[in-house]
């Protein structure tokens, strides 16, 4: 169980507020989407909010004269520099890459862009915009016991590893929509900046000395440019199966990077399960399984790849000590109690780890 679901009122708000603004926004988009895509829509539009297509954007199901479609919506800023937002036009650029894969779905040729809503009590409000083609498929649940839960972990570790053969341009998480890639250069740039990251997070001064060396550690992988999810094997909301369990397609890349993609990955898997209160067996128990599918073992894991992990799940966990602090300076944390709970995992990865050393 993931640590949110430990917290159902607010859960329940935010689910409810997030699913009235995509009400809304579908309610409005019937007549701006003619006008975007004349050449698609030529005939009666009907637009409807869907939630087992992915949730972090607002997500509409699009259907026109027998054709079906997913619109993914998130908000923008003022910023005119921008067509869209950065996550989408990063989500548009994976799926361009991806386009031979089988396992994404298929852009319109102009896929991305900004719309305007005028939004009854608040105004017009401007979205960045991705048209997908709809895949009928469902994100899976999670109760169907643990034979099926290792099952479906094995098959996401053959497409982890379908996913890390696409070599990408540039290096990091953040996208450069001016560029077409990602945003850094070369690794050696991006941990450059993680380095910079960590000497701003709450860490006491020893520790952050400590585990800056890390990172500077991490700069002898000198890895290829290569495509990773980074919110996949954790996040059970970013995938969808058929009705065999089947998995057939991965969405929601807004996480996604570039780099050492395996061990971008794995770490993400490592950190998730962490947070979320797994206990080090579970964990070693859907680790072994990921990377059955991925081709490798255990054994060699541990050989050739923990440290290099362990140090990547330590910058997973300053981010999440560095967002609690953002969020108690905004007063964000009354809409996300969880970020608390996350931060203080994260002190106890990092506290581990540094005894240890």
């Amino acid at each position: 169980m993931s640590v949110e679901d430990e917290f159902p009122e607010e859960n329940l708000i935010r689910a409810t507020t997030h699913a009235t603004r995509a009400q809304v926004a579908a309610n409005l988009l019937a007549p701006k989407l003619k006008e975007l895509f004349p050449h698609v829509f030529g005939g009666n539009v009907e637009v409807s909010p869907i939630s087992n297509q992915g949730w972090s954007n607002l997500t509409l199901h699009v259907e026109s004269e027998g054709q079906a479609f997913i619109l993914r919506l998130a908000p923008c800023s003022d910023s005119t520099v921008s067509r869209s937002t950065p996550t989408l036009e990063k989500e548009r650029y994976v799926l361009e890459q991806l386009r031979d894969a089988g396992f994404v779905p298929t852009l319109q040729e102009d896929a991305s862009g900004r719309l305007t809503l005028e939004i009854p009590t608040v105004g017009a409000v401007t979205y960045g915009y991705l048209l997908e083609s709809f895949l009928p498929f469902e994100a899976p649940r999670t109760d169907n016991g643990p034979r099926d839960r290792l099952s479906i972990l094995r098959q996401l570790g053959e497409v982890c590893k379908r996913i890390h053969n696409v070599r990408v341009s540039g290096f990091g998480i953040e996208f450069d929509e001016t560029q077409r890639g990602f945003r850094h250069a070369t690794f050696m740039d991006f941990l450059k900046e993680k380095g910079r990251g960590i000497e701003d997070s709450p860490l006491d001064t020893s520790m952050k000395r400590w585990l800056v060396a890390r990172v500077e550690g991490l700069s002898h992988l000198d890895p290829e440019p290569r495509l990773f999810h980074r919110d996949l094997l954790g996040n059970w909301g970013n995938f969808l199966v058929d009705e065999g369990r089947i998995v057939r397609a991965v969405i929601d890349w807004e996480m996604a990077g570039s780099g050492p993609a395996f061990h971008y990955e794995i770490a993400a898997l490592i950190y998730v399960l962490t947070r979320d209160g797994h206990s080090p067996e579970e964990i070693e128990h859907d680790l072994k399984a990921v990377l059955e599918g991925y081709g490798t073992t255990l054994e060699h894991y541990k050989d050739h790849y923990e440290r290099e992990v362990e140090t990547l799940v330590l910058l997973n966990s300053v981010s999440a000590l560095q967002r609690y602090e953002a969020l108690k300076q905004t007063g964000g944390i009354t809409r996300e109690p969880w970020r608390k709970l996350f931060a203080e995992r994260a002190s106890m990865i990092c506290a581990r780890s540094y005894r240890g050393r």
